[in-house]
């Protein structure tokens, strides 16, 4: 999970570079961004404050569901690729996952914007982010998983309909901080072709094969996203009419706080 001080606003905060590459930092460095990097384990930490020597960069130890060590609306951005998938996998995974974007919302500054790269299907993704109903879509995954693992999914997604917008914070560990705090000015969605190699690791695990029509790049190699779509419709009919296989794409959300204006009239005073 990266927190940048400035805002990624534009191109840059969707590259594909930035997105799907260990590019991140010398971008940053190259455009004198100060980026604060965070992980939950002292051990990843410590390893990359010796690998990475990147002017700018900066590696810290936090728990992205509670980091009242940061001030609020103190990063223009947030960059999330896969942080919110690993949350939703823990046993308390809803509740984490509100306490999660909790906190993001409240670290970005008005008009900021968190950029969420995931492997999650948008539809799933778009209701933690609590951008459309829960449960309102079937997973296209479900027909390639075992029946254990549609029932586990199918439990999940009635558990994310029960809990409604709010959960409960019992046993989870993360404080009061489980009552959604936010709401997105905007959210746009991007999909991103996997790499071919990623593809393929994919297929051999799940003994079903991925039959690609996209032009998917080489491992660390730039893509050519499709969007952005606004949620809903426009994302709906797109998937329809192009036939696409979910299961080829990373999928990415840049999700905007309110008040830009206010933000950017402050910055002239």
């Amino acid at each position: 999970m990266c927190l940048a001080r400035a805002r990624l606003g534009g191109a840059f905060a969707l590259s594909p570079e930035v997105a799907l590459t260990a590019a991140l930092c010398p971008l940053c460095s190259c455009m004198r961004l100060q980026v604060l990097n965070v992980d939950i384990s002292p051990v990843v930490i410590e390893q990359m404050r010796i690998m990475d020597q990147m002017e700018g960069q900066t590696w810290e130890v936090a728990d992205c569901r509670s980091m009242p060590q940061y001030a609020d609306g103190s990063f223009g951005s947030v960059l999330d690729k896969g942080t919110l998938d690993a949350v939703l996998c823990s046993s308390h995974g809803t509740a984490d996952a509100v306490a999660y974007i909790n906190e993001v919302f409240r670290l970005l500054e008005p008009g900021g914007v968190f950029l969420l790269i995931s492997l999650g299907q948008p539809h799933a993704r778009l209701t933690a982010l609590k951008c459309q109903a829960a449960a309102s879509h079937v997973s296209t995954a479900l027909p390639y998983l075992s029946v254990e693992l549609q029932q586990r999914a199918a439990a999940s997604a009635a558990a994310t309909a029960a809990a409604n917008g709010t959960v409960s914070s019992e046993g989870s560990g993360v404080g009061d901080s489980t009552e959604q705090q936010w709401e997105w000015e905007s959210v746009e969605v991007y999909l991103l072709p996997k790499p071919s190699l990623y593809l393929q690791s994919e297929s051999s695990l799940t003994g079903k094969p991925i039959v690609s029509h996209m032009r998917h790049s080489d491992k660390d190699m730039p893509v050519e996203w499709l969007g952005p779509f606004t949620p809903g419709a426009e994302l709906d009919a797109f998937i329809a009419q192009q036939s696409l296989d979910l299961r080829e794409f990373f999928t990415a959300f840049a999700c905007t706080k309110p008040g830009a204006a206010a933000s950017a009239a402050a910055r002239e005073c």
